[in-house]
């Protein structure tokens, strides 16, 4: 194969346009360190923006419902289904309408995402724990 470019490129036949395996390659190479770079920095941010939102899209659920907006309270429903069960019977109702996620998993995330929340805002004021404990 490289014998073949050496040949093409001192007969001076034009190189195709690169493949998309060639392109792709060359994005991760342009921009994968920055993506890297950010995870690495705000990774607790990432988890706790990402906890936020399921939570947030839990409660909004019945609201969307009341307001007669099953148009999106119901994909965004049956989206949770993926993380919990959702069974009428473990779940929590706000104005006749189930919430997106079972009382448990409800309280799982909900505090994840505010344990997430006190240790982005607290990062830089309390010192580590040690590595011994």
């Amino acid at each position: 194969m490289a014998l073949q470019q050496i040949k093409e490129r001192k007969s001076g036949i034009a190189l195709s346009a690169p493949t998309r395996k060639q392109t792709l390659a060359r994005f991760i190479q342009r921009y994968g360190l920055h993506l890297g770079n950010f995870l690495l920095h705000y990774w607790a941010h990432t988890l706790t923006l990402v906890l936020g939102l399921i939570v947030l899209i839990a409660l909004l659920i019945p609201f969307l419902s009341y307001l007669g907006l099953d148009v999106i309270a119901k994909p965004l429903f049956f989206a949770l289904h993926v993380i919990c069960a959702q069974i009428p019977s473990h779940s929590f109702f706000i104005l006749g309408h189930q919430l997106g996620l079972c009382a448990r998993n409800l309280a799982i995330y909900s505090s994840m995402f505010l344990g997430g929340l006190v240790f982005v805002l607290s990062k830089k004021r309390l010192p580590g724990i040690p590595w011994w404990v």
